[in-house]
């Protein structure tokens, strides 16, 4: 029989409760960078040396990703920078701004997201691999998603605006949900809310340009998916129109264009820029 010693315990010591501990990292300093489905990170990930195809679907290569996010991180910055209180001053806000847009600064984001581990790429890959990640995160989530993240990077005490209020109001405002009175293309669109059942090619002629000039000025992504039917000398087409990931139009014809055309003029009385066609 066992009998355990004066001062000793017979109890042997279990299991610890306690989970080991993480090691932290350089990116536990930073906001969580936003995640990516695979077919967005399989593209902003790999080298183009690298890739298998160079094209996406629906948003094409990582460096058309890479030029989008340009555009967008510098909106963000800057309007965090804005944003920032107490306010600065107009030449203090845009240094500010020029020292969070440097190369120097954005190549320490990449550093302590530790993207360049990983990403398939050159180990020397110069920063700019973080444009494509931005643009693919705009994509994916949203102008918000964006300014959530890239705020609280450039300002720690970045709050998030909400969305259903507007920082400068007006007497006669609209509410958030309804697109401002500049951005109306109510003038090149006569002939639209009353079509011609005679020329029905008329009124399709003119959305595509209408279309993507009214897109372009509400900060929309959009993109096209096209494909052919049939013989080389007779193709069928069929095209795609989607905005911010979600399909608005789609339209056919005996050639690309007039089946973007046809997708367009769908798109745009399915966004509610015109009355029903």
């Amino acid at each position: 029989m066992f009998i355990a010693a004066k001062g000793t315990s017979s109890a042997l010591p279990g299991p610890s409760l306690k989970r080991p501990r993480r090691e932290p990292t350089m990116a536990d300093s930073l906001p969580p960078i936003p995640s990516l489905n695979s077919d967005l990170y399989s593209v902003v990930s790999t080298h183009k040396s690298l890739r298998m195809e160079d094209e996406n679907d629906e948003c094409g290569s990582a460096e058309r990703l890479g030029v989008l996010g340009k555009r967008v991180l510098a909106q963000a910055v800057a309007t965090a920078c804005f944003r920032k209180k107490p306010l600065l001053s107009a030449v203090d806000l845009e240094t500010l701004i020029d020292e969070r847009l440097a190369i120097d600064t954005i190549d320490t984001w990449v550093t302590k997201y530790e993207l360049r581990k990983k990403f398939i790429c050159p180990p020397d890959f110069p920063p700019n691999l973080f444009y494509p990640y931005v643009g693919a995160v705009y994509a994916q989530h949203g102008a918000q998603a964006v300014q959530n993240w890239i705020g609280k990077l450039v300002d720690p005490d970045f709050e998030q605006e909400d969305p259903t209020s507007k920082r400068f109001k007006s007497a006669d405002a609209q509410s958030p949900s309804q697109p401002p009175p500049p951005l109306e293309p109510a003038p090149p669109l006569p002939q639209a809310a009353h079509p011609n059942p005679l020329t029905p090619a008329q009124p399709s002629t003119a959305f595509l340009p209408i279309f993507n000039q009214t897109a372009m000025q509400r900060r929309l992504l959009v993109t096209w998916q096209a494909a052919s039917t049939g013989p080389p000398h007779a193709p069928a087409w069929s095209a795609e129109c989607i905005v911010d990931g979600i399909v608005k139009g789609r339209g056919t014809g005996r050639s690309k264009q007039l089946a973007k055309e046809e997708a367009a003029r769908q798109a745009f009385y399915n966004m509610g820029w015109a009355g029903n066609p």
